[in-house]
């Protein structure tokens, strides 16, 4: 039979586990842009008139800022047309 700090220590380490588990199931939880929940219904170009109203999620999307952008588009559409 255990002994009766053996059950403590059991009963201790179940508390902090139950505890760790519950502060990360908290963490899973995130909310989303609503650019991002609407991404279905959009268009390339409406998506970036909807993402210019933020530079960091404009940066994130693209991965470069909307001037570098315009003017690789600029270069892009001189060879093009």
């Amino acid at each position: 039979m255990l002994a009766l700090s053996e059950l403590l220590c059991y009963a201790a380490i179940a508390v902090v586990l139950d505890r760790k588990y519950r502060r990360n199931a908290r963490k899973s939880r995130q909310w989303t842009k609503k650019w991002l929940l609407k991404r279905q219904g959009f268009s390339h170009v409406n998506l970036l008139k909807e993402l210019r109203f933020d530079p960091k999620d404009w940066h994130n999307y693209l991965r470069m800022n909307e001037s570098t952008y315009l003017t690789l588009l600029s270069v892009v559409t001189f060879i093009f047309l």
